[in-house]
């Protein structure tokens, strides 16, 4: 394994130095391996394992070739990290996408053409009617990745996936005690759309950190229970739950309270205090201001265009289109 590494870290150094360029074909196996001082298997080992990662592509027949180096397609390769995440590093994947994908929903309110909001509509009306866990993930995974690709930016849609893979989804969803936890995840949706079809930046971004947040709560609250009952997940292909439809979520995460609302704050789980600074307080249902547990009145609007970066709705992310 030494000399295949030693092969691999040889190889990406040619590239790295622009000897070979992308899309460029590499030299005969014999003389490359020559060239390096290596032997051929150590080498045929190396195009391999650099081929799994996308640095290489091998063409039956024509040879072996560097790829097109584009981040987002090297990126592509990390999504199985988050395949396999459970626990602590789920929850620290989910708050790396906090962090980026309610600005990218922000800044594409402005961005999305009439008919991607058609197709959003249509993402969610057919969301309603589906029958297992993994259809509803499958239009869940559409619905944000359509919003972030409005951006048009191809890396922070891939890096957006590799955070949030399907399979991590139908894990946390699986998990989820709830009952009623599926139909606020519609509500979410909803209230996003809503916001990116009034073409309302703040709102949108705000949005769509109460959805994100909401989840990364629950999945806190998760490592900390201390019941001796353990979830039961359902099997594969398993129907939703009577009287329910959608994801998982909250459309208030139960940490925010407001003048207008009956019901005390809830407590927000300590994994997620501690896993950031501060969570930007959601929109209240009961239409008053929102704050944060312990803040002090009127500082629901601060927190709320914190997210976003301005008080126009601009946000951190520049398009590339």
């Amino acid at each position: 394994m030494a000399l295949t590494d030693d092969a691999i870290d040889k190889i990406k150094a040619m590239i790295v130095a622009g000897e070979l360029a992308p899309g460029s074909r590499l030299p005969k196996e014999e003389i490359l391996a020559e060239q390096l001082g290596l032997s051929r298997s150590s080498l045929r080992e190396a195009v391999r394992a650099l081929a799994a990662m996308r640095i290489l592509i091998t063409r039956q027949g024509d040879g072996t070739y560097v790829s097109s180096l584009e981040p987002h397609l090297l990126l592509e390769t990390l999504s199985f990290a988050a395949d396999v995440s459970q626990g602590h590093a789920a929850l620290q994947l989910l708050q790396v996408r906090r962090l980026l994908e309610p600005q990218a929903t922000g800044l594409a309110a402005a961005l999305l053409k009439p008919e991607d909001l058609g197709e959003l509509r249509d993402i969610l009306d057919r969301s309603r009617s589906v029958a297992t866990v993994e259809e509803f993930v499958a239009h869940d995974t559409a619905f944000h990745l359509k919003i972030v690709e409005a951006v048009g930016n191809p890396v922070l849609s891939m890096l957006l996936q590799v955070v949030s893979t399907r399979t991590q989804r139908v894990r946390i969803v699986r998990g989820s005690r709830t009952r009623h936890a599926l139909d606020h995840a519609h509500r979410d949706h909803e209230q996003i759309l809503a916001a990116l079809t009034s073409r309302d930046a703040l709102l949108a971004a705000s949005a769509a950190t109460v959805h994100i947040t909401a989840v990364e709560q629950w999945l806190a609250a998760s490592l900390t229970d201390t019941s001796d009952e353990p979830p039961t997940p359902a099997p594969s292909g398993s129907s939703l739950p009577s009287g329910s439809s959608g994801s998982f979520g909250s459309s208030v995460p139960s940490g925010s309270s407001c003048s207008s609302c009956s019901s005390g704050p809830g407590a927000v789980p300590e994994a997620v205090r501690s896993a950031s600074s501060a969570v930007p307080a959601p929109p209240c249902p009961g239409g008053g201001p929102a704050r944060a547990p312990g803040a002090a009145p009127g500082t629901g609007a601060q927190a709320a265009r914190s997210v976003s970066g301005s008080h126009h709705g601009r946000t951190g992310i520049t398009p590339t289109r």
